[in-house]
């Protein structure tokens, strides 16, 4: 991860995050402005959607469920800066192994024909006529 020169005048947390990420400590200071104290779904998903214009709830569901990596229901300070390090400045290795976690919804290590039809059956955006989604993305996967 990042190796920052100077770590003087911030906090210990965000010293402690910028040598586990690819952020400087003043970065992770603005990250650490934008999460609250306690990060739950709704916020995630208002930051997600504000900030980088996400929308579609199924991939922000899945995105919350890689960034809360305790599975505590929250995401963290560390988790936050963490998760953002690998989705904004990761390397390819890193980014690929993410964009995995986030379309293996159970966890399983791969991705089954149910998990990419329940992320393109909201991708589909034209229909031909008289063709039924479900048929469509049947024929996607």
């Amino acid at each position: 991860m990042a190796k920052n020169a100077t770590y003087k005048g911030y906090s210990k947390l965000a010293e402690k995050i910028a040598r586990n990420t690819h952020f400087t400590c003043e970065e992770v200071d603005a990250l650490l402005a934008l999460h609250a104290p306690r990060m739950d779904g709704n916020r995630f998903r208002d930051i997600m959607h504000g900030v980088f214009g996400m929308n579609d709830d199924n991939l922000m569901e899945s995105v919350y469920q890689v960034f809360d990596m305790d599975q505590d229901g929250t995401v963290g300070p560390e988790e936050w800066c963490l998760g953002l390090s690998i989705m904004l400045r990761g390397t390819l290795s890193e980014k690929i192994e993410y964009c995995f976690s986030v379309y293996d919804n159970n966890g399983d290590g791969s991705i089954a024909r149910d998990e990419a039809f329940h992320f393109l059956k909201t991708s589909v955006v034209n229909l031909p006529p008289g063709e039924e989604l479900e048929e469509v993305v049947k024929d996607l996967v």
